[in-house]
């Protein structure tokens, strides 16, 4: 069942990409690149990935919170998990932000 719906979701996106760029036919190759890719694929990939670390994130969170009685290894595993996660944030947001400035310098409009 796992397969299926792997091969079904793949299927799935094939198609989007395919009627995408059959109906909207860019004029040229940095149209395809920045209407299809960066538009349409990069920027909503860009804010589920975000939004995924936030909430892992605050789950850890309440997790240390929840399990503030437990024993020490089980808050050391999940203190572990919130220290990763907001490493993981830094560098994503510091990534982000140096493409928006490299963005900003070429005079790109991205919008993400």
């Amino acid at each position: 069942m796992k397969g299926f719906l792997k091969n079904l979701y793949i299927t799935a996106f094939s198609l989007l990409l395919l009627f995408d760029t059959t109906f909207a036919a860019a004029s040229d190759f940095k149209d395809f690149i920045y209407g299809t890719l960066i538009k349409k694929i990069l920027s909503p990939l860009t804010v589920l990935v975000i939004s995924l670390i936030v909430m892992y994130f605050f789950f850890n969170s309440a997790m240390y919170l929840f399990k503030a009685n437990k024993s020490a290894e089980e808050r050391k595993k999940i203190m572990e998990s919130l220290m990763w996660s907001i490493i993981i944030l830094f560098i994503l947001f510091s990534v982000w932000g140096l493409v928006r400035m490299l963005a900003a310098t070429l005079s790109l409009d991205l919008a993400i």
